[in-house]
């Protein structure tokens, strides 16, 4: 996972960014190995520099390196009140890694404005065989909070 960092919006940013994705993506290559991006939203991390899909997407295809993808996180969409099912879509092709966790709190992934079981059950759907992280706040122990993981899984394996 490659960080972004905070930077202003600016020509020279742009091209270094893609300078140095670049360099990594054929290091990435030569090693076998891929390397991903992730947009975060401005809300929980104001100024960072990627924050939104689009601006991942069109920097990945800037870099055109089949090293180079998308860690897809549902949060930071929901985060900023876009179409989780949507943008997955659009990104589909360039996505390597997804993590979900509550919107609007990043809490367990099973409270909130987001319907996991519903995009879980899609991802499955679209043959997704990677891992999905659950990078979220718990709001008791992690132990008491786990009750969630037996829901996703029994709609993932609904038909």
């Amino acid at each position: 996972h490659v960080m972004a960092g905070k930077a202003e919006k600016t020509a020279k940013a742009e091209i270094c960014l893609t300078a140095l994705l670049s360099f990594a993506a054929e290091a990435a290559e030569n090693l076998g190995i891929e390397i991903w991006i992730e947009p975060i939203n401005p809300i929980d991390v104001p100024g960072y520099y990627l924050n939104h899909c689009d601006a991942a997407l069109a920097l990945i295809e800037a870099v055109d390196s089949p090293s180079l993808g998308l860690m897809f996180d549902c949060y930071h969409v929901g985060k900023q009140g876009g179409d989780i099912q949507r943008e997955l879509a659009k990104c589909w092709p360039h996505i390597r890694h997804i993590q979900i966790a509550g919107v609007p709190d990043r809490g367990e992934p099973d409270q909130g404005s987001v319907s996991y079981d519903k995009i879980c059950y899609d991802l499955s759907r679209r043959g997704y065989q990677r891992y999905i992280g659950a990078e979220y706040r718990p709001r008791q122990s992690v132990e008491q909070g786990m009750g969630w993981l037996s829901r996703l899984r029994q709609a993932i394996s609904e038909d």
